[in-house]
């Protein structure tokens, strides 16, 4: 290339600078001449503009258009790759294409978003300007944008009063109010005179302003809401009419704790009275949604145990209690050891323990003289204390199995089961409920048996040695005596069912379907994630729980849910009703019965669509249909619905 320029730099879109004594031109990688090498300074803008600088003034150049602005601007620059800004004689303005001003405006400009600008002007003024530099709001003392993932808006003030205004300009909250505060897009907390109240992202009203100081609101999708810790309607009624300085909602059940000058207690909201009196240091619930009828209490560092109407079970003098609702079972510590009492108040072991560990059946484990055995609910001992360490492990695959700790095969057969181990000179057994040591010739028995193949993976025998299932997989474990889990390298599991055939007189293994996890791509289809299957290719925008024993999978489209299975079949049409904005779990099946809400009511259906219980009531309350009753409330007011009638 000729080297006539001196010094070449390049700019950018096939652009180079060339540079000669203080003397700046543009050409092409060509070699065509864009600029001659004359001016004091050239700045690339981007998209074909260029800041050229001539006896120290700025003009404008467009490849495309030429000569746009001559030689009479202090300076010229691009803001954020965006907007060409213009300066002269200390003022600003913008530099659109067809829209040039006959004089400068501002003093500067600020943050820009989606296409606008904010203007300052010399007399301290605020204007919001559209993508070609039009004023698209009125003059306000103050303009800030508000940070919103839904929404363009923005906080402005005049004379000293505070509102709201669109991307448009348009006054949302007209600027009245003492104060504004953004909610995060469920609306505005704003001080009217002296009192508070929450506007919408419309500017309507949510809650009225009769409160003096500002409160905590939890969002458009609650009930109520929060003001120096009671809880109050958006009318401004208190909602639970009785003294109290604090009550927690968030364990969900009908029985809430209180707080009263520092002291706990119990309210029931269906009977809407006090009934454990607050005059406890802390209170504690024995199981889930305070649905037990038994409460742990304590006063300083002793502890008791009430009734449902506060009468004491055990009284408040122990160093510790632990309440297992399962077996009925009390665990009271005294003297440092814990000893254990039956529902009747009768002590069923004469043995008092280091520590105890309830679980879901029995036996319990318990540590004595520094070994862990396990007794029964009568106090027998059916594991003898000999371990260093004796865990209580749930054998689903993946999860509570541990395969750094034991062989897989050591395990008992039944994949859903329970089991301890307990460990020996660092050595680890399986245990059974019944205290026996597990024994690996015992786990296979009837008709088939498990083999390895010289790689380590286990496959499936029948007892004349004929393959059942092929050697390719990491484990292999029952279900029960006719369905198998395999799993594979990467713990994915997939269903067998050992098919006993009469007629043939064979017996063979047939995949039922392979466990899947789904998910939503990108155009809304339902995928498997585990082998990328197609599920369901309709648009949708959410998915729920898989229901493995009634094969159905809510989803949801619009604003509407339904129910597929697994082969991608609408088994339940798209008719009832989901907020999508909220924060509502979709709901799923459980025992053949699911919660579903219609035109703003919930209801009760079975997995053929069948209305089980008519969409009357509010809200509910249930334990995964696993008590005999759910509670709801139809009309503010809340009763039991006894589960049993429903099946």
């Amino acid at each position: 290339m000729d080297l006539q320029w001196g010094e070449l730099i390049y700019c950018g879109d096939s652009l180079m600078q060339t540079k000669s004594d203080y003397s700046f031109g543009i050409i092409k990688l060509n070699g065509q001449v864009i600029l001659l090498t004359k001016f004091e300074r050239i700045q690339y803008l981007g998209d074909g503009y260029f800041s050229c600088r001539y006896k120290g003034k700025d003009g404008l150049y467009s490849i495309e258009k030429r000569w746009l602005l001559d030689f009479e601007y202090d300076y010229i620059y691009r803001r954020k790759n965006k907007h060409i800004i213009l300066k002269k004689d200390n003022k600003e303005d913008l530099f659109i294409l067809n829209h040039k001003r006959d004089s400068l405006r501002f003093k500067y400009f600020s943050h820009e978003s989606e296409g606008t600008l904010i203007g300052y002007t010399f007399d301290d003024k605020s204007v919001l300007l559209d993508s070609i530099g039009n004023e698209a709001s009125k003059y306000y003392d103050e303009i800030e944008e508000i940070s919103s993932e839904q929404f363009s808006l923005y906080k402005v003030k005049l004379n000293s009063k505070n509102g709201v205004i669109d991307i448009h300009g348009q006054e949302i909250i007209k600027p009245i109010y003492e104060e504004i505060e953004d909610l995060e897009d469920m609306g505005f907390m704003v001080k009217s005179g002296e009192n508070y109240g929450v506007l919408d992202m419309e500017g309507k009203t949510v809650v009225p302003f009769v409160h003096k100081s500002k409160f905590e609101f939890e969002g458009m999708n609650s009930i109520y809401y929060k003001f120096l810790e009671k809880l109050y309607d958006y009318n401004g009624n208190q909602k639970y009419e009785f003294d109290h300085d604090y009550i927690d909602e968030d364990d969900g059940g009908y029985l809430l704790s209180f707080t009263k000058n520092d002291k706990d207690g119990i309210y029931n909201i269906i009977e809407k009275k006090v009934i454990i009196e607050a005059m406890y240091d802390g209170i504690s619930a024995c199981g889930s949604n305070w649905d037990n009828n038994r409460f742990i209490v304590n006063i300083g560092d002793c502890f008791g145990l009430i009734d449902i109407k506060g009468n004491p079970i055990h009284k408040t003098v122990y160093e510790r209690i632990i309440y297992d609702q399962n077996t009925k079972l009390t665990a009271l510590k005294y003297d440092s050891l814990f000893y254990i009492y039956n529902s009747k108040g009768n002590l069923i072991s004469p043995m008092g323990f280091e520590e105890v560990r309830f679980n879901s059946f029995e036996p319990i484990i318990v540590k004595r003289n520094g070994f862990y055995g396990a007794i029964n609910k009568s106090g027998k001992v059916v594991t003898e204390f000999k371990y260093f360490e004796l865990d209580f492990i749930d054998l689903n695959p993946g999860e509570g199995f541990n395969y750094n700790i034991c062989k897989p095969e050591l395990f008992p057969e039944n994949l859903y089961g329970f089991s301890y181990i307990g460990k020996i000179d660092s050595t680890y057994y399986p245990i059974t409920k019944e205290g026996n040591v597990l024994k690996i010739e015992n786990l296979d028995k009837g008709k088939v048996k498990r083999y390895q193949n010289s790689l380590g993976f286990y496959g499936l025998k029948d007892k004349t040695g004929k393959i059942i299932i092929e050697a390719k997989w990491a484990w292999i474990n029952y279900f029960n005596d006719s369905i198998l889990v395999c799993i594979n390298r990467q713990k994915e599991r997939f269903i067998y069912s050992l098919v006993d055939h009469k007629m043939t007189r064979s017996y063979y293994a047939q995949k039922v379907y392979h466990i899947p996890f789904p998910i939503i791509d990108r155009n809304g289809s339902i995928y498997s994630i585990l082998d990328h299957k197609l599920l369901f290719k309709e648009k949708v925008l959410r998915v729920g729980i898989y229901s493995f024993s009634d094969d159905l999978l809510c989803v949801l489209k619009g604003n509407k849910i339904g129910f597929i299975n697994l082969s991608g079949e609408l088994k339940i049409p798209f008719m009832y009703d989901h907020e999508f904005s909220s924060n509502e779990y979709l709901p799923y099946f459980i025992n053949g019965l699911s919660i579903v809400k219609k035109n703003g009511k919930y209801g009760i259906i079975n997995t053929k669509n069948k209305t089980i219980v008519g969409f009357d009531f509010d809200t509910y309350l249930y334990n995964n249909f696993m008590e005999d009753y759910i509670l709801v409330r139809k009309n503010g007011k809340w009763s039991k619905l006894d589960f049993c009638s429903l099946k």
